[in-house]
């Protein structure tokens, strides 16, 4: 399956205060990846598990059931837990084999077709596996890049209710905004995360 965004599909007509703030996101990148680093609340399986997917990206390893149980703990996807009940073996194949597909669209549409694997669980793993490529989708980054002008559709809630054309919709422009910074996919999504949770205490303030 093949999913298609045009540059007219990723950005809408800006108004002039949302220019501004996309321009201020730009500007301060570096500070909001900071930010984002000292939020983490579990550096150290971060670096664990990025450390396995640079492995698994060298072809030193696999990814194991037991990893994906640390994903699902380290981004907080516990309701995904009871989904993970396939047979070890078939799990960590479907997941590994996945992986294998070159092409974009096939490889994320595979990897969502096995039980508990949707979107947000697969852009983890692949952002893992290659942080140069791809970023993790989650619900305060989505509303970032809202509030940045981008046209995306609301979300109720980071665990779920994403499409596969969402997330490539999503990738789609946090690609276009590394090559803007410069930096990985990986490291725009985490600056949005930051940038929108630095947004939401301004608004209480």
């Amino acid at each position: 399956m093949k999913h298609f965004f045009s540059a007219s599909t990723i950005l809408h007509q800006r108004s002039d205060s949302e220019s501004f703030v996309l321009d201020e996101f730009l500007r301060n990148f570096s500070d909001y990846s900071a930010q984002y680093l000292q939020m983490d609340r579990a550096p150290l399986l971060t670096d664990n598990l990025y450390q396995i997917g640079r492995q698994v990206r060298e072809g030193e390893r696999s990814w194991t059931k037991h990893d994906l149980l640390d994903i699902i703990a380290w981004k907080r996807l516990y309701a995904l837990r009871k989904w993970i009940t396939e047979d070890k073996r078939e799990l960590e194949l479907h997941l590994n084999e996945n992986l294998k597909i070159e092409d974009d669209d096939e490889r994320i549409d595979s990897l969502c077709s096995g039980s508990g694997f949707g979107p947000v669980l697969a852009s983890a793993i692949l952002t893992l596996t290659w942080p140069e490529e791809y970023g993790f989708l989650d619900y305060h980054s989505w509303k970032a890049l809202r509030s940045l002008g981008f046209d995306l559709t609301g979300r109720p809630f980071s665990g779920g209710g994403y499409s596969i054309p969402e997330y490539l919709h999503f990738l789609a422009i946090i690609r276009r905004l590394s090559d803007q910074v410069p930096s990985f996919p990986a490291k725009v999504a985490d600056a949005l995360y930051a940038f929108d949770n630095v947004r939401r205490k301004h608004q209480r303030i």
